[in-house]
């Protein structure tokens, strides 16, 4: 009996009650007896790192459970005793052995379900009852189509479906009403409806520039500064006759060419990430370091010789007195939209600041036909994504959920689509922020200012039309933000 387990007992023994329990990584061959001594409080209940291949049919006595992780563990198919459960709303079975998902065993109540990194090749039409549905993690597994019940999960708003078998998106998914993170990439995707022709195949190579290959030799790795999903983020410094030029790219603008270069240096995990590949997230990003736009901080150089043949990143150093996160990510309780501190407020100077980066940072993103830059949805706008300097200035981060929209895979009006699914992440962002205006200050808003944010809320209800094809394109809300720039409030 592992120690976790056994401190749990004696505090049952005692009578102490729980809500939350955490038996990770607890040499568990079977879900423990004791926690049915729990069924009336418990509500939340981490599993993971086990090897769980089954559940007991009481698990319906916990009808306050709520939140249910069994990742890392030796699931073959989701127990159908889980269906009974009165209160879940939220389910992972990351990273199991999961072939098959029966159609009785999908609780109708959840609205959010994590089954990345699976061998699932096919869902069942029941996911369509799952009608509270938010937010479904499906990167990872071996799916060939999607189907159409899906249609009916209509409170969907976030997707992932990258590194799958998917030969086509399908129309109905992307004018889900509420969709607005979405991730494909990684699928064998063939559009029909055109052929890959020469001058897009120079478009998509240029994407992909060759970037500067840096050895590990040349860099001192200091300290960790950061942990995500794909990756480890660490300060170095950089030093060699290939980080002469390297001052060019910093962040702070700073020439320090006779010295080593300060720089960030990721290091990706290699594991299918609830985004999906590494890989994909490295080539997206890479893309971006191609472009010299404010709201990007660009690559300074792929790594090589690293010790473990990680494949890694080098970036400029971004000054963490200069720069903070916008917003904070999604909670339990939030599931998909961001979450601030209570008493956080922005001016609206600062609000439009953010608001023009990022609109034009992805109106570059989403143009198609450019020479310089392939279209690209981030599939991740968010908040918590967000890097601002004190009057606004954003930077826009992390392209784990990026996905390139190819003419030879998609139909030109799911590019178009596509793009209006992240204008509805923008129409997010932009509410965050409107709610959190600063209405504290002595002086009232003047005639400019009262202008301003009634067209912001005017911009907002478009970005986040039920009906897709009617949200503006990122071009269009790039124009009518400039109407409103801090310079002329």
């Amino acid at each position: 009996m592992s120690d976790k387990l056994s401190q749990l007992i004696c505090s049952i023994n005692e009578g102490q009650q729980w809500k939350s329990v955490d038996l990770t990584n607890a040499d568990l061959d079977l879900f423990p007896e004791e926690l049915f001594r729990l069924t009336d409080c418990l509500e939340v209940l981490n599993l993971g790192g086990n090897n769980l291949s089954s559940l007991p049919e009481g698990m319906a006595r916990f009808h306050r459970l709520r939140i249910l992780f069994f990742g890392q563990n030796k699931f073959e198919e989701i127990p159908s005793v889980l269906s009974a459960l009165p209160s879940l709303y939220m389910l992972s079975f990351k990273s199991n052995r999961i072939r098959h998902i029966a159609p009785e065993s999908l609780n109708s109540n959840i609205s959010w379900l994590i089954l990345t990194d699976n061998l699932i090749s096919e869902l069942p039409s029941s996911i369509g009852s799952l009608v509270h549905l938010r937010k479904l993690m499906l990167a990872g597994n071996q799916l060939k189509s999607l189907p159409v019940d899906l249609s009916h999960c209509r409170e969907l708003e976030l997707l992932r479906i990258s590194a799958n078998q998917l030969e086509f998106i399908p129309e109905w998914l992307l004018e889900l009403p509420r969709l607005a993170w979405f991730a494909f990439a990684g699928n064998p995707l063939v559009n029909s409806e055109s052929v890959r022709s020469e001058a897009w195949t120079t478009v998509r190579k240029e994407t992909n520039p060759l970037l500067p290959l840096i050895s590990w030799s040349h860099l001192k790795i200091l300290d960790k500064i950061g942990e995500g999903a794909s990756g480890y983020i660490y300060r170095a410094a950089w030093s060699g006759s290939d980080a002469a030029d390297a001052s060019v790219f910093r962040v702070d603008g700073v020439s320090r060419s006779d010295e080593a270069v300060p720089v960030a240096v990721k290091i990706f995990k290699g594991a299918t990430t609830s985004d999906g590949l590494p890989e994909h997230e490295m080539e997206a990003t890479i893309a971006m370091g191609s472009t010299k736009h404010p709201c990007f901080t660009g690559v300074l150089g792929k790594l090589v010789d690293t010790p473990n043949h990680e494949m890694g990143l080098v970036f400029p150093l971004i000054d963490q007195s200069l720069f903070k996160i916008l917003g904070n990510p999604p909670s339990f309780d939030s599931i998909t939209r961001d979450t601030f501190p209570e008493d956080k407020r922005f001016s609206l100077h600062f609000v439009l600041r953010v608001l023009m980066g990022i609109a034009s940072a992805c109106a570059l993103l989403h143009r198609s036909g450019t020479t310089h830059l392939a279209s690209i949805s981030h599939g991740d706008l968010y908040a918590h994504n967000i890097l601002v300097q004190g009057d606004g200035q954003p930077l826009l981060t992390d392209f784990g959920a990026a996905s390139f929209k190819e003419l030879d895979k998609l139909s030109a009006r799911q590019i178009e689509l596509i793009e209006r699914i992240e204008v509805r992440a923008f129409g997010c962002l932009l509410e965050d922020l409107l709610l959190r205006l600063d209405r504290t200050r002595e002086a009232p808003m003047d005639e400019a200012e009262q202008r301003s944010e009634a067209m912001l809320e005017q911009l907002r209800a478009a970005c986040v039309d039920e009906v897709v094809m009617k949200r503006p394109s990122f071009q269009y809300i790039d124009r009518a933000l400039a109407v409103m720039s801090p310079d002329r409030t």
